[in-house]
């Protein structure tokens, strides 16, 4: 798994574990540590045209809102 494979799967762990804390919470301590949750699912939400339909249903499944 690359680097941002696995930042990518560090973050959606993340948001599935806090996702009843606020945002502005920063990721658990490891190499994407300096990624904050809320500019992670912003990003997700703009790149969704580009994401694999497997993040879009983990995502979804998690209750992302994607307006």
């Amino acid at each position: 798994m690359g680097v941002f494979a696995g930042c990518w799967h560090s973050s959606w762990f993340s948001l599935r574990l806090d996702r009843n804390k606020p945002r502005h919470q920063g990721l658990h301590e490891d190499r994407c540590s300096s990624v904050r949750l809320g500019a992670w699912v912003g990003n997700q939400r703009s790149r969704a045209a580009t994401l694999t339909p497997e993040r879009i249903e983990r995502l979804s499944v998690i209750g992302m809102r994607w307006s």
